[in-house]
């Protein structure tokens, strides 16, 4: 590496400018914009520095990442748990993800139910493998048991379901 390089992965001028880009096309948790800064070369250190005084500044802020995050996947029906998990990833204290998905309150039932008429047109009926199918599909987008039981209670027209047989 040449002595270019090295000072350009210590200077904080230019560690402020790409964040600040990153930063102004979406928020980013600290972890995200650390790992994008890191990963274009820049110093870990003064990476740190950086973001400690973007943060003074309310320039990063966890909270805002939070709340735009869980506001974007809501919108795209996704659950409690997907959102937990991906902000979990992105380095976002579980406090502050309770917090924050407590604020919003969400009806995360009848978020279940749109999410399932909107991808399912008809009923089930009584193909045991189609109602099974479509709870699966509203566990992989993240919603709960309960969540899940309503919602095909609801959209199934009273169609027994095969859980209930088990229990």
């Amino acid at each position: 590496m040449n002595n270019k390089n090295l000072e350009d992965a210590v200077d904080e001028s230019l560690i402020e400018a790409r964040a600040v880009h990153l930063l102004s096309r979406r928020e980013h948790s600290r972890t995200e914009l650390f790992r994008k800064l890191t990963q274009k070369g820049f110093d870990a250190e003064a990476t740190n520095r950086v973001l400690d005084a973007l943060q003074a500044r309310e320039w990063q802020s966890e909270q805002r990442f939070c709340e735009s995050f869980v506001r974007q996947r809501v919108l795209q029906s996704q659950g409690p748990l997907k959102i937990r998990s991906e902000l979990n990833q992105r380095g976002v204290q579980n406090e502050l993800i309770e917090r924050v998905l407590a604020e919003a309150e969400i009806d995360w039932f009848a978020l279940a139910v749109e999410c399932l008429q909107r991808r399912f047109k008809r009923p089930a009926g009584s193909d045991r493998k189609e109602y099974a199918r479509r709870q699966r599909f509203l566990a992989s987008r993240g919603f709960l048991g309960d969540h899940i039981r309503a919602a095909m209670s609801q959209c199934e027209n009273d169609v027994p379901d095969p859980w209930d047989a088990v229990l």
